[in-house]
């Protein structure tokens, strides 16, 4: 379980009740952002499902994957600042936008936490 930031992002890591599961939430300085899911790989790296790979070296995260067949390295720098996580809830991911669309996307956020397994507290057995 981590939450890093930099700037006005950040990318919060859940564990999920799946083995070598984990769940994201990346929020921006306008609010959230979006979910995804994500494998652990044998090197400690996570391959998401929306085709990055999250790349964790000391206190640093590193985001990084393919977007129309061009190489994408996201951020400027990499995430650092380790933070205790917040517990997913429609309070804690609506910050400043309050639209409608707005509302739809943490509503299916939080069915997607749910469905992936995923959870707030810390794992029975690491």
């Amino acid at each position: 379980m981590k939450k890093d930031s930099e700037c006005e992002q950040t990318l919060s890591i859940y564990p999920s009740s799946n083995l070598n599961q984990v769940c994201l939430i990346e929020s921006n300085e306008e609010g959230f952002s979006r979910f995804a899911s994500g494998t652990v790989l044998n090197n400690g790296e996570i391959r998401t499902s929306d085709r990055r790979f999250i790349i964790c070296r000391e206190n640093y995260l590193g985001i990084a994957g393919v977007y129309n067949g061009q190489p994408f390295v996201g951020g400027d720098i990499p995430l650092t600042n380790p933070r205790p996580l917040f517990v997913p809830s429609h309070t804690t991911l609506t910050t400043i936008n309050e639209s409608s669309e707005f509302e739809n996307v943490v509503r299916q956020t939080l069915r997607q936490f749910k469905e992936a397994g995923c959870t707030a507290s810390l794992p029975d057995s690491i």
